[in-house]
């Protein structure tokens, strides 16, 4: 049993386990062969360096920013409570469901069906390319021109004058 200080000027090598009872401070680099299991919290003052796979068998808590230099991969699902931006592509393999409005600053290009299972609003001019197909009532609103003919499955109804030219 040591009860003094001791200063070791050269090498001290241990061939069985060491317990410390108090506080192991080092003044350079600590290398471990081996792993290095640690029971309860731990404190670093500045960088954490790993050069491999870390694996963490619980929770990850930052309070920082987060800087990532490759590819972010996440097995389970994600939240996030402000906002997210993404410079590049986003590319989704899957559905994407929004719970709230949603703005596009550009346009939107949809390869497939789209479907609205609600009103659709359209505040400025409208081209389709296609054959249209309604299976409600429709209202217009204003004048309805048609280039083109013009084929009726049933009778029509005009309300007001109107004019047939030949």
């Amino acid at each position: 049993v040591l009860n003094k200080d001791a200063v070791i000027s050269g090498r001290l090598n241990v061939s069985d386990v060491v317990t410390l009872g108090d506080s192991l401070l080092v003044e350079g680099t600590v290398r471990f062969a081996d792993s290095l299991r640690v029971v309860k919290a731990v404190g670093i003052g500045e960088r954490l360096h790993v050069t491999g796979i870390t694996a963490l068998g619980d929770s990850l808590h930052v309070v920082g920013n987060v800087d990532l230099d490759a590819l972010l991969n996440v097995d389970g699902a994600a939240t996030f409570a402000s906002s997210l931006e993404v410079m590049g592509v986003g590319t989704f393999r899957d559905t994407l469901n929004v719970d709230g409005p949603t703005l596009l600053n550009d346009s939107l290009n949809v390869d497939g069906n789209a479907y609205f299972e609600q009103d659709l609003q359209v505040d400025g001019n409208t081209n389709l390319g296609g054959t249209v197909n309604i299976s409600g009532a429709t209202t217009l609103g204003s004048t309805l021109s048609v280039q083109g003919v013009t084929s009726l499955g049933d009778s029509l109804l005009v309300d007001g004058g109107a004019d047939f030219a030949s």
